[in-house]
């Protein structure tokens, strides 16, 4: 995910006006892409759980509303993405809702990762 952005900050060609106007580190993300990092961090999240579970033998009770919640966030972040996608023009939008959405649901699939991810070592 930084490479694309990096790269657009650290290059040095010369570009035309054009490629300019393109070349923003809004246009990597502006089209819902943090959606398939929210589907990234759904997946490690049920692998967690379904990892702790197969090397203890226990089932949490927790597992049901994890499965149940991060279904819905693939299924979210998959629609920003192929959203933005669909919609895409490579031009600097003037509404930013595929970027805030995505964000939100990163961020929650972020966090959802992290409880799992602490609650399977914890427990």
């Amino acid at each position: 995910m930084l490479v694309p952005m990096g790269g657009l900050l650290l290059i040095r060609s010369p570009l035309t006006p054009e490629q300019k106007k393109k070349a923003r580190f809004i246009t990597t993300v502006q089209d819902g892409q943090l959606g398939w990092i929210a589907v990234l961090w759904s997946i490690a999240a049920l692998y967690e759980a379904v990892e702790f579970m197969s090397t203890t033998g226990k089932w949490v009770s927790w597992a049901g509303w994890l499965i149940f919640a991060e279904v819905v966030l693939m299924g979210a972040g998959m629609s920003i993405a192929s959203g933005g996608a669909v919609t895409s023009t490579g031009e600097v939008r003037d509404d930013q809702r595929y970027l805030g959405w995505s964000i939100i649901v990163t961020l929650i699939s972020g966090g959802i990762f992290y409880a799992a991810h602490m609650r399977a070592k914890l427990c």
